[in-house]
């Protein structure tokens, strides 16, 4: 990858990921926005080798809904019995859990969340 993040490099990063739709749905002034936010938040990392794909995941993050609560502080959520708990650990509130992983190197074991309900849970099908 290049050493510079560009729009260009992460629409290239997104279109094989799991984010690509989410990534796509938004006008490129919004994913632009994202990405300089993005180069912004990272800033103190630019000389790590993950830097660029570090970028692209945080562009995305702040993208989703998640990254407000994560930046306001916001550590669990609940509604008619059911919550949902975000744990940090050493991450910075305002980094993407992907990108900390891909900038600090701790590697895969982050948990991000977890859900808990009162209730037992139901599945059903639609066809």
């Amino acid at each position: 990858m290049s050493q510079s993040p560009t729009l260009e490099g992460a629409n290239l990063y997104h279109l094989n990921r799991l984010g690509k739709e989410a990534w796509e749905a938004q006008s490129e002034d919004r994913r632009q926005r994202a990405l300089q936010s993005a180069v912004d938040s990272l800033a103190a990392f630019a000389r790590s080798d993950n830097y660029e794909s570090a970028v692209y995941e945080q562009a995305l993050w702040l993208l989703n809904d998640e990254a407000e609560l994560a930046t306001l502080g916001v550590t669990s959520i609940g509604l008619d019995g059911m919550s949902k708990g975000y744990q940090r650990g050493r991450r910075p509130a305002h980094i993407a859990p992907n990108a900390w992983i891909l900038v600090s190197g701790v590697g895969g074991g982050v948990k991000c969340g977890s859900i808990r309900s009162e209730r037992p849970w139901r599945c059903s099908r639609v066809f």
